[in-house]
């Protein structure tokens, strides 16, 4: 069985009579130059519920940046609870490599998802570009990240929380992302962990 997080494998491990391989899903090393200097924040993802932006808005503090990636059915009633918050930039659906700019720019990358997720490629492409992950406690994938020093954990639901948050991956080590990003996620490391496990078979 091939599983994608940590969690995930200590889920199975117990409930299966056969190995339990870890190997997530990767993304190609990203090359961006920039010279400017990190500023704001960044959700990017699908308008919906599931992934906690209404209440990570409800929470968001008004001296913080936050720009807006994605589209999907909740666009005109989270838009609504921005009215007063002048620093929420709404940038729609935008090309990968726009994004990922974005990312190499931001301080922080934010997924406040409500239900268990595995790892958002986004989170990956964060990773690549130096960029701390901030992680909804249901995100399957969190933990990783935590341990690695390359992601904090936030409750979409707390103003104190998410405010802690931001103030945590400011502090971060982003050294470590790379770190994480080079040791999980590239290609090479897919590669060698699928070919390590047909080899077994």
């Amino acid at each position: 069985m091939v599983v994608l997080n940590e969690s995930a494998r200590t889920f199975f491990e117990p409930r299966t009579t056969g190995a339990v391989h870890l190997i997530p899903n990767f993304t190609r090393r990203i090359s961006i130059t920039t010279t400017k200097r990190r500023r704001g924040w960044v959700f990017a993802g699908r308008l919906t519920h599931e992934k906690g932006l209404r209440q990570l808005l409800e929470n968001w503090p008004s001296d913080e940046l936050l720009s807006i990636y994605g589209a999907g059915s909740r666009e005109a009633e989270y838009k609504s609870v921005t009215k007063k918050l002048p620093n929420v930039t709404w940038c729609g659906t935008v090309p990968r490599a726009v994004l990922r700019e974005a990312l190499a720019r931001a301080e922080g990358l934010l997924v406040p998802s409500l239900w268990q997720e595995g790892i958002p490629t986004v989170a990956i492409e964060a990773l690549a570009v130096g960029t701390p992950v901030a992680f909804g406690p249901a995100v399957t994938s969190a933990n990783g990240f935590v341990g690695a020093g390359a992601g904090v954990l936030l409750d979409p639901y707390r103003s104190e929380s998410v405010r802690a948050a931001l103030g945590d991956m400011r502090r971060s080590d982003r050294s470590a992302c790379l770190k994480y990003f080079n040791r999980m996620f590239t290609e090479d490391v897919w590669l060698a962990k699928m070919g390590a496990l047909m080899d077994s078979i």
